[in-house]
């Protein structure tokens, strides 16, 4: 049967949160991931991304605030990014990551199955730094084979 496959990327050192002198592996948000989680809404999540949010301190990709403050400019949603980041907090840990753009860009240019520049660099953002992605969007989860959905 000729179906698309997920594509497997070589891994990179792993993003980790340092918490009482151990080492915790992080999870990359998406945009509505990480704001289905600012409104406290765990169960919108599919069973295992409710799974790993529970469980894993969460990172997103700068590119994610920028499409949060996009929304926010066209209406799509009402409080900035600011104010999603500040109310995402409240749930559980959450920090942006520090990669230099150049790694993450380097990622991305392999991801020729999305014309999305938004989903290829937060993809590639979460296989730079070494993470899982939590995601509902469908073309994620079937070529990207560290996202995460149920």
């Amino acid at each position: 049967m000729g179906g698309l496959r997920r594509r497997r990327h070589h891994r990179r050192p792993t993003h980790r949160v340092e918490a009482r002198g151990q080492l915790i592996l992080a999870v990359h948000l998406d945009t509505n991931v990480l704001l289905w989680l600012s409104q406290g809404r765990l169960r919108s999540l599919g069973e295992k991304a409710c799974r790993l949010a529970v469980r894993q301190p969460w990172v997103i990709s700068p590119m994610v605030v920028l499409e949060l403050e996009i929304l926010h400019e066209i209406g799509r949603i009402k409080a900035g990014p600011d104010q999603v980041l500040a109310a995402t907090r409240e749930y559980g840990t959450l920090r942006v990551s520090d990669l230099p753009l150049s790694d993450v860009v380097r990622e991305a240019c392999d991801l020729s199955w999305t014309r999305d520049p938004i989903d290829r660099l937060v993809t590639a953002h979460a296989i730079a730094d070494g993470t899982k992605l939590l995601t509902a969007d469908k073309t994620i989860l079937t070529h990207f084979a560290d996202a995460v959905w149920d």
